[in-house]
């Protein structure tokens, strides 16, 4: 019989290795690491040509199947493609790792799913009637101070506790490599990209994600925020927005709702201008000027929150 050993990374990718013999990890899903020793080969089932290795690679959402498999050399052949997922080169030797993310600067006019590594070049929209769905495990980062996402439909960003969803500068090399491929000659800082807007027609849901090092503005528009509700429906549970000159969080109108998240490290935490926000179970800090500031014309609800090292806690 066939022999399967299926081990996970940290970039929630799934490894097939087959016809092994004994393994040198206890179970299947042990962390395992580069230049370490799995299994030692072996002939099994129908292919008894002598010791060798099927090795194989899929999508990690699922644990195997043809609809997830992924071809780690990216696809040579002049024919089409013949799997529905592709991260391109995997691994980190050469072609150096910038070429692990894919780059786009389209607007979401279709319903679309987003998994694996991305680069957003300038500034792109979810158009009114599709919905934009980012996987857990998804690193999204932007590359220039105008790239940002405006969602005029809907956009779900739900990663998972231990697979967290990340939207950052391009300039972050904690989470999803060496994207720009220039080792440390940059870091990321606040104002590295512009921000996530959502616009009258749109409605946002952030799940396990993080938020950081946006809030660019320029003539003629000025909003300096992570996150940017212009009038549509905003939902942050679970996650951390952070690391901006200004806003953290703006909701111009609309209706925000916040959970269980952490907001940090911004000038204003929240700053509600207009609409209703709902602040719950949350941990606001080392926000310079105000952790939570609401103009009269805005609805605030704050519950259950904690407030730490900010500038002063609450303005309103």
């Amino acid at each position: 019989m066939e022999v399967y050993h299926q081990f996970y990374d940290d970039n929630y990718l799934f490894s097939l290795y087959a016809h092994l013999a004994t393994t040198t990890v206890a179970t299947t899903s042990d962390a395992v690491v580069r230049s370490q020793s799995l299994a030692f080969v072996d002939s099994t089932g129908s292919c008894s040509e002598g010791p060798h290795l099927h090795f194989g690679v899929a999508d990690g959402s699922w644990a195997y199947g043809p609809d997830h498999r992924i071809d780690p050399y990216g696809w040579w052949a002049t024919t089409t493609y013949p799997w529905d997922y592709n991260l391109g080169y995997l691994w980190t030797t050469d072609p150096p790792s910038f070429d692990l993310a894919k780059e786009t600067s389209s607007n979401i006019t279709t319903d679309t799913t987003w998994r694996g590594n991305y680069v957003v070049n300038g500034s792109i929209s979810v158009n009114t009637g599709a919905t934009l769905i980012i996987e857990p495990g998804t690193v999204v980062k932007f590359k220039t101070s105008s790239s940002g996402i405006t969602v005029n439909g809907t956009l779900i960003a739900e990663g998972e506790a231990d697979s967290k969803i990340y939207l950052t500068s391009y300039k972050d090399d904690t989470v999803g490599g060496d994207t720009n491929g220039d080792a440390t000659a940059t870091s990321p800082a606040s104002e590295d990209w512009r921000e996530i807007e959502v616009g009258l027609t749109g409605s946002t849901t952030f799940s396990h994600a993080v938020v950081r090092y946006g809030g660019y503005s320029s003539y003629p528009v000025y909003h300096y925020a992570n996150i940017y509700n212009n009038g549509g429906s905003l939902t942050i549970l679970n996650s951390q927005i952070a690391t901006t000159t200004y806003y953290g969080v703006y909701n111009k109108s609309g209706t925000t709702t916040i959970g269980y998240s952490e907001i940090n490290d911004n000038t204003y935490g929240l700053y509600l201008e207009n609409g209703v926000a709902n602040v719950f179970n949350s941990i606001i800090h080392d926000n310079s000027t105000y952790g939570v500031t609401a103009s009269n014309s805005g609805k605030l609800i704050l519950t259950d929150n904690t407030f730490s090292d900010n500038g002063t806690a609450v303005r309103a």
